[in-house]
């Protein structure tokens, strides 16, 4: 009929050990899917690196997980921070800042730890 009592035990722990196979392959692809999706996360703070933008050495650039940033630096006369806020998209390489009216916008490139904007260059901290 289905072979001997071995044969079939046999079979149920191949066929448990296939299942037990694809599962792990599921997830490492499930993993690396998430990734390239933006596991690689631009989120962090970012200090300043260089640029010909004039006073931005005490700035720091902090990007949320919620696609929100600050742009600040401790208010020289004490007190609150002074900063700039609003939103950030990444598409690929590519980043874009928008203040919160929306009113200006920054395009940049990602670049390993660093972002690169035309007048300055944050690195990760």
């Amino acid at each position: 009929m289905h072979g001997t009592r071995s044969d079939r035990v046999k079979a149920g722990i191949q066929g448990r050990a296939l299942a037990l196979v694809l599962i792990v392959a599921l997830g490492a692809l499930l993993v690396a899917g998430l990734s390239a999706c933006g596991g690689s996360s631009v989120a962090g703070t970012y200090a300043y690196d260089s640029g010909t933008e004039q006073g931005m050495e005490g700035f720091t650039l902090t990007l949320n997980d919620d696609e929100t940033f600050m742009l600040s630096q401790p208010n020289p006369e004490g007190g609150e921070a002074i900063g700039i806020s609003g939103t950030y998209t990444v598409d690929g390489d590519k980043i874009n800042l928008k203040n919160e009216d929306g009113s200006e916008s920054e395009p940049g490139t990602v670049d390993g730890d660093k972002l690169v904007f035309e007048t300055v260059t944050w690195v990760k901290k």
